[in-house]
């Protein structure tokens, strides 16, 4: 009994010296195995770690809940290092850039009876709001599927151009976005993404692009009903390369 008892521990010892000198061998990729011995028995298993980089772009529709002319577009982009043994929580940088608009013909009927023709003019807005904010991250992920959440702030860059001047202004805004992506090759993923942002201004620069006698820039300090809200609501399809 004692005999195979000592029998066993040194096949133990020499499946150990065999699998090390195996895993010398340049054909083997020792940081893809993980050794396990649970008394007489040895196993193998992949070790799959998450990737500490992950990049990612996105675009579609843009909808701005508090404003004239609401729907638009936009596109964004944003890194991400994630840290860890788990690599689940990161931090990171983003870009995003929304656009919306558009434009109405009015008429005013003339009183005058030596130009009854009357005249008529068009109001139109051409708004860009940029957005370049930090965040945290947090993300699910299997071997194939990955939730993704993010929620920082930063500056926000409004720009109008309106006929005849152009408003410009900032503020500080607050963003979130949660997204679903699917790995399609070994670092590439497809994916949806929805978001929100929000921001307020507060005061304008306003530019003069029309040749009268008004001076070319002015500053305006908006009063609490005439404030412009930034917030808007975003979804669209993302693509993300992990490394």
């Amino acid at each position: 009994m004692c005999r195979s008892k000592n029998t066993a521990v040194q096949m133990n010892r020499l499946l150990l010296v065999l699998f090390g000198l195996m895993l010398l061998h340049p054909s083997v990729q020792a940081q893809d195995l993980l050794v396990t011995h649970a008394g007489d028995s040895i196993s193998v298993a992949p070790i799959k770690e998450l990737p500490r980089w992950s990049i990612g772009a996105s675009m579609g529709y843009a909808h701005r809940t508090r404003a004239r002319y609401n729907a638009g577009g936009y596109i964004d982009a944003d890194v991400t290092l994630f840290c860890g043994e788990k690599r689940r929580h990161g931090v990171g940088l983003k870009y995003c850039y929304c656009v919306s608009g558009g434009g109405q013909s009015y008429y005013m009927p003339s009183y005058n009876p030596r130009s009854p023709a009357g005249y008529s003019w068009v109001y139109s807005e051409d708004v860009g709001i940029s957005l370049i904010g930090v965040f945290g991250s947090y993300r699910l992920k299997g071997n194939r599927h990955c939730f993704l959440f993010r929620y920082g702030i930063g500056p926000m860059f409004y720009r109008n151009e309106k006929r005849g001047e152009i408003d410009k202004g900032t503020a500080f805004a607050i963003f979130g976005d949660i997204g679903y992506s699917f790995r399609i090759t070994k670092h590439l993923s497809l994916g949806i993404k929805g978001g929100y942002a929000g921001g307020m201004v507060t005061s304008l620069w306003i530019e003069n692009t029309q040749n009268t006698f008004r001076q070319r820039y002015s500053y305006e300090t908006l009063t609490t009903d005439n404030r412009i809200i930034l917030d808007h609501l975003k979804l669209g399809i993302e693509i993300r390369f992990d490394i």
